[in-house]
């Protein structure tokens, strides 16, 4: 039998084989969960790839502004995504550099990172709440199920960017549109440069670009979590087929 054909099964408890298949499951499933949301999370207060977008789109010269300036209006940003703000104040020249239409569309777009931030949490929690338990409940046993929940939710995370790499790649203008329909219950997000500051700031290109960042941080991710998960499992049966009294090709 496949060492990946399903988790485990260990004890004569029904209740207990099901409480092992449903938490396994259940990790496996949180695992594109926990990896896509922290990378997100990661994108918004990333200074470097700020500065990146700033770089390569030339905002620079475009909007007729010191780099200095942009980097402390970013700086402004990345502090409201974590705070407790209603409103974003930032100012340039002794302006409001955001127009109210801005402001409304900034919060919230906060509204939705720190949703996904807290996705970030639940899921992190779920994990450990499962390793936990499979802990107490498989001892010894568990080390097999935490490398098979591994190569499994290392494998359901590249299915699942992969799929939506592709669809970015190809389609990242209708799939970039569909977000902000299905996202924001209001038209504020519809912004024009020039004459809104925030998309001149950060142009379509600066979104492709972090997107394609967050999609390979989460495949490398992805594939370590696989192949460790893979190795252990390989390991595991050595070790298995070693012990004195093992039957080969049995688990």
């Amino acid at each position: 039998m496949s060492a990946l054909a399903r988790p485990p099964i260990t004890g004569r408890l029904p209740w207990l084989r099901r409480l092992v298949a449903v938490g396994w499951l259940v990790a496996v499933a949180a695992a594109p969960l926990f990896l896509i949301s922290s990378n997100v999370v990661w994108a918004f207060g990333a200074p470097g790839l700020y500065t990146y977008g700033f770089q390569k789109y030339r905002i620079s010269q475009e909007m007729l502004m010191p780099s200095e300036e942009l980097e402390r209006i970013a700086a402004g940003l990345r502090a409201y995504w974590t705070s407790d703000a209603d409103h974003l104040n930032v100012t340039y020249a002794g302006r409001p550099f955001f127009n109210q239409r801005e402001i409304v569309h900034l919060r919230d777009v906060k509204a939705i990172v720190q949703g996904v931030d807290a996705l970030r949490w639940t899921t992190l929690g779920v994990l450990l709440a499962w390793v936990a338990m499979t802990a107490v409940l498989l001892k010894v046993a568990s080390t097999r199920e935490f490398a098979r929940a591994a190569a499994w939710g290392g494998g359901l995370t590249l299915g699942i960017v992969a799929f939506c790499g592709v669809v970015f790649l190809f389609a990242f203008d209708q799939a970039f549109l569909l977000f902000h329909r299905l996202s924001f219950a209001n038209d504020f997000w519809q912004l024009t440069c020039p004459g809104d500051n925030l998309v001149c700031l950060f142009p379509q290109g600066f979104w492709f670009d972090a997107t394609m960042f967050i999609v390979v941080a989460t495949v490398v991710e992805a594939a370590l979590l696989l192949v460790g998960g893979l190795a252990a499992l390989r390991v595991l049966r050595r070790v298995q087929f070693l012990r004195p009294g093992a039957v080969p090709g049995s688990r």
